[in-house]
């Protein structure tokens, strides 16, 4: 495998999973609201053309295909993380109350961006 092809395929692989968590937020571009993932995905589409343009069409389409794997690991790692309970030996303040109510508070604004809705506007955390 050339090194490039191999620099690239890193490249894309930490993109795609990037890509994914820059999309929690949403930012203003001038009169325009967009997830801040595009800026991830479209360093994608120019990685995708360089590799086509470099080692051909079928390597490009290739890679993109073969890009899903990390995605879907990291989703799946993701699933996994949240369903483990805590250590009993973490930090305190994340055990607390407090973290709890926070996350508590938190919960139904992370509901509604999964769902695809932006409130646009600032979480108030609880202070205690």
């Amino acid at each position: 495998m050339p090194l490039s092809l191999f620099a690239f395929a890193i490249f894309y692989g930490g993109m795609v999973c990037i890509a994914g968590v820059l999309g929690n937020k949403q930012v203003a571009l001038g009169p325009l609201a967009v997830e801040a993932g595009i800026f991830a995905f479209l360093l994608l589409v120019v990685t995708s053309s360089a590799v086509a343009e470099l080692h051909g069409q079928s390597t490009a389409k290739r890679l993109v295909l073969i890009g899903f794997v990390p995605l879907l690991i990291s989703l799946a790692l993701t699933l996994i993380v949240l369903q483990v309970p805590p250590s009993h030996d973490m930090d305190r303040y994340r055990l607390s109350a407090v973290e709890s109510e926070r996350r508590r508070a938190m919960a139904p604004y992370v509901l509604e961006e999964v769902s695809g809705f932006y409130l646009g506007r600032e979480l108030k955390i609880p202070r205690g």
